[in-house]
């Protein structure tokens, strides 16, 4: 019988996680069959056996265990192994150093998205941990601020903030020729599930439900968090180019605003030292949108004199 649905992880150097991540997996409650995919790209630590000992006594398990890192060759576990692979309806994602907390997560959403079938994918609410797995938050600001359960559209993604945690995601597994095609054509390791979310929203709508049935767990060591800051924002420039081929007019305003992008460089190389190139941006986000940077240092001056003042209360 083929799984109804197909968890795909991918994991690198995430020994002391990688446990958390399968036994979630492990303790779903459900009426139909599911299989799991972990990709592991050549972890130097005890993953892979981890991996290997839980994948030896269940059948479920499949994996994609790889002797040579293959991030660094330009491949991607999701991509170019686990996607292609999948043999589920419904694909469900989480990365091996998040977890799952809700032994209902996938029955809750393969229901929704059969009792929906004009909705193309589900994401819920996360709560967010540190890397022993300590709660620092008990549920993420997702869909834009204020977490309202409901329908969200590619135009809202781009609108209202374009953030879900990637661990609540379940999606219909329909069109991924496409889907594959053009993330093999934007490929970045930068912004890969930035473009993930936009390819999928192309398929069609969320829905966001608001319960809690994932944990995010911050980790430092992330490419998302060790990146070089100005590389990522240079990569938005060129990513947001190509998507401009693909998207609808409509959608076009939303990425030719280089504002962010401008910004955030100019104060990385604050941060280095680099007071030319400093200055030079600043110059290209001042021209890009005068009046969205003067209510950015107005936010910032405030944010500044309101933690002065709690200090002073204190």
């Amino acid at each position: 019988m083929n799984p109804v649905v197909s968890i795909c992880c991918i994991t690198y150097n995430h020994e002391p996680y990688i446990r958390d991540a399968i036994e979630g997996f492990l303790m779903q409650k459900t009426t139909f069959p599911i299989e799991i995919l972990i990709f592991d790209d050549a972890s130097t630590d005890g993953t892979q056996e981890i991996i290997k000992s839980y994948a030896e006594n269940d059948p479920q398990i499949k994996t994609f265990l790889q002797k040579e890192n293959q991030w660094s060759k330009g491949k991607y576990g999701l991509r170019d192994w686990l996607f292609p692979a999948s043999k589920g309806k419904y694909i469900a994602l989480c990365e091996g150093d998040d977890y799952w907390t809700d032994p209902y997560k996938l029955q809750k959403q393969v229901d929704f998205l059969e009792a929906h079938k004009d909705v193309f994918a589900v994401v819920t609410n996360s709560s967010v941990c540190d890397l022993n797995g300590k709660t620092i938050q008990k549920e993420r600001l997702v869909i834009p601020k204020d977490n309202k359960e409901g329908r969200y559209s590619l135009y809202d993604f781009f609108e209202r903030g374009n953030s879900y945690p990637s661990a609540t995601l379940l999606f219909r597994n329909k069109n991924m020729t496409y889907i594959l095609k053009e993330s093999k054509r934007m490929a970045n390791p930068f912004l890969g599930d930035w473009i993930l979310w936009v390819l999928l929203h192309l398929q069609g709508d969320f829905y966001f439900l608001n319960q809690v049935t994932a944990a995010y767990r911050i980790n430092p060591n992330s490419i998302t968090h060790t990146v070089n800051a100005i590389e990522r924002w240079k990569a938005d420039f060129t990513i947001r180019k190509q998507l401009i081929e693909i998207l609808p007019t409509e959608y076009h305003k939303f990425l030719k605003s280089n504002f962010n992008a401008y910004f955030k460089i100019s104060m990385a190389y604050r941060k280095n030292g680099n007071i030319i190139k400093f200055s030079v941006f600043q110059a290209k986000a001042f021209l890009s949108s005068p009046n969205h940077y003067v209510k950015t240092y107005i936010n910032i001056l405030s944010s500044k004199i309101n933690k002065k003042h709690n200090y002073r209360k204190y």
